[in-house]
């Protein structure tokens, strides 16, 4: 398991929903286990952008954009 955390903008997305609505759509992504990484399967994606490996992940009305930091999941974006 990952820990996961928030950049700035991905909180104030995060705190636009109820508290039962947050639980729903972090529950997907605080499930990841590095094999779901290492061959992504809808609604999971991955990507390069600048040099950079990123990460896509559906989760209801939500889209997760983040990144891997060793153990955490750093989430850079929510839409």
């Amino acid at each position: 398991m990952y820990q996961v955390t928030f950049s700035e903008q991905s909180m104030h997305e995060l705190n636009k929903l109820d508290k039962m609505a947050q639980m729903e759509v972090i529950e997907p992504i605080s499930s990841l286990k590095s094999s779901d990484l290492a061959a992504p399967r809808e609604p999971l994606g991955r990507f390069q952008r600048g040099g950079q490996t990123l990460y896509r992940l559906r989760a209801g009305a939500c889209r997760f954009y983040f990144e891997v930091q060793g153990e955490t999941l750093h989430t850079l974006y929510i839409l």
